[in-house]
C-alpha cells in the first residue's frame, strides 16, 4: 500500500473509497450529496475520515474483509463452519524492483504449480492472464496505454512503473515456470528464452527466490544492498535477530 498516496487523499476521496466497501454513515452520505454540515457534524466527519483512512491502508483490516465474505460463501457451499484460512496471513516488505518481480512471478505461477493450468496465460483470475490478453490484443505492444487499467504498469521508461517491459515480464514468468524441479507438481513445458541476461539479474538467485519465496525470505524481499539500506535507516545491521537467514537477490 502506498501510504504517502493515501495520506494525500482528500476527505471526499477517503469517503468515496470507503463507500465502495460499506454504506458509511448518514453524515458521510450527506457530505457526498452536497448537504451543508453543521460544525459538530463536520468535526465528527473529520474524525471518522481519519479512522477510515487508517483502515484503508491497514493490511490486517484488508485481510479481515477478504476473509469474512469468502468464509461465509465457503461454509454455505461445504455446509460447515469456521475460518477460510487456517492460519494468519504473512506479510513481507518488498524493497526494490528485483524483489517485486520475484514476488509477482511467484504469484503468477501459483496456478501452474498447482496443476490448475498448463500455462500462466490460461490461468483464470490472475494478473498474468490480463497482461497476456492485452499484450496479444494490442499486437504485442509494450506501451502503458495498451496495458490493463487496473494493474500497475510495466515500463522501463518511468520510475513510478515496474521497471520491465510487458514482453520481457511475460518471458520471465514463462522462463521461471520451466525451471521448476521435476519433483514439483506443475511445470511449464516449453523452450528457454534468454530474459534474465537482459534484466541484468543473477539467474540462479532470482530463480531460487521466485520459486521458493516463502523459504528464501523471512520479512524482507529484495537485493542484499536494498535490505542493508533498509536496516541502515534504523541504525541496524542485517544480521539482527528477528531477520532469519535471508536468501537475497544478488548484488
Amino acid at each position: 500500500m502506498n501510504v504517502k498516496q493515501a495520506e494525500s487523499w482528500s476527505a471526499a476521496e477517503v469517503i468515496k473509497r470507503w463507500h465502495q466497501l460499506y454504506t458509511g454513515t448518514m453524515i458521510s452520505r450527506a457530505f457526498l450529496d452536497g448537504s451543508k454540515l453543521n460544525p459538530q457534524e463536520s468535526i465528527l466527519l473529520a474524525e471518522t475520515v481519519e479512522i477510515w483512512r487508517n483502515r484503508l491502508i491497514n493490511i490486517g483490516w484488508f485481510m479481515k474483509n477478504i476473509n469474512e465474505p469468502i468464509s461465509r460463501l465457503s461454509n454455505i457451499e461445504d455446509n460447515c463452519t469456521g475460518k477460510f484460512w487456517e492460519g494468519r496471513y504473512k506479510s513481507k516488505a518488498i524493497l526494490d524492483d528485483e524483489g517485486l518481480l520475484a514476488a509477482m512471478v511467484y504469484v503468477d505461477l501459483n496456478p501452474v504449480r498447482a496443476q490448475m493450468t498448463k500455462t500462466p496465460e490460461e490461468s483464470e483470475y490472475t494478473s498474468i492472464k490480463k497482461r497476456s490478453e492485452c499484450f496479444k490484443k494490442s499486437n504485442h505492444s509494450n506501451l502503458v496505454k495498451d496495458q490493463p487499467n487496473d494493474l500497475l504498469p510495466l515500463s522501463k521508461h518511468c520510475k513510478t512503473h515496474i521497471q520491465i517491459s510487458t514482453k520481457a515480464y511475460l518471458e520471465l514468468v514463462d522462463w521461471t515456470g520451466k525451471q521448476c524441479a521435476e519433483s514439483k507438481k506443475g511445470k511449464i513445458d516449453s523452450e528457454l528464452p534468454d530474459i534474465l541476461t537482459r534484466l541484468d539479474l543473477s539467474e540462479t538467485l532470482f530463480l531460487n527466490a521466485s520459486l521458493n519465496i516463502n523459504n528464501s525470505f523471512a520479512n524482507l524481499i529484495g537485493k542484499a544492498s536494498s535490505i542493508d539500506q533498509h536496516f541502515s535507516k534504523f541504525g541496524l545491521k542485517r544480521a539482527c535477530g528477528w531477520v532469519k537467514s535471508l536468501s537475497v537477490l544478488g548484488l
